[in-house]
């Protein structure tokens, strides 16, 4: 949850805080939400714009925290834009320019990836979203031969791999 105030084209982060509800009901969202903007000194009626993540990723997760953001949008009068989950991922890296592998579980031995690469702040997809197992992860890793950040969480097969690497 981030709440961003533009002003003159620029964004400035009030607060932020990663939030984990896996296990909590979605109703603890709301809370979180009014407890970020008390954080903040701001009031939900002042908030013009919602962004939600709309994927990849838990269907049902996705569909409870956009019924809350519809939700709010139409108590408050807000906008909402949907934001791809594997690319909010890089946002806190905006600012550092490479070549950015977004990874995370989707389902089973299956993991949601996405390449990116980031130059003076802007995120351009180089990829689609897709869905790799292990073995397809590592086929591309070996084929790189420039540097590639890793975003998200890679499975342990692979972290084992790049850190006894040199």
């Amino acid at each position: 949850i981030a709440l961003i105030q533009l002003e003159n084209n620029k964004e400035h982060v009030l607060a932020d805080h990663l939030l984990y509800v896996q296990g909590h009901s979605i109703e603890d969202l709301i809370s979180f939400i009014d407890q970020l903007c008390q954080s903040s000194s701001i009031t939900l009626a002042e908030i013009s714009v919602i962004g939600i993540l709309n994927g990849p990723g838990s269907y049902t997760a996705m569909r409870l925290s956009i019924t809350v953001a519809k939700t709010l949008a139409q108590i408050y009068g807000c906008q909402i834009i949907g934001l791809s989950t594997l690319e909010h991922m890089l946002w806190p890296l905006r600012w550092k320019s490479g070549t950015y592998f977004s990874i995370f579980p989707a389902r089973g031995t299956q993991y949601n990836v996405a390449l990116f690469g980031i130059d003076s702040g802007t995120i351009k997809r180089i990829t689609d979203d897709f869905i790799w197992d292990v073995t397809e992860i590592l086929a591309y890793i070996h084929k790189q031969t420039g540097h590639i950040s890793f975003v998200g969480q890679l499975p342990q097969e692979i972290m084992k791999i790049i850190s006894n690497s040199d």
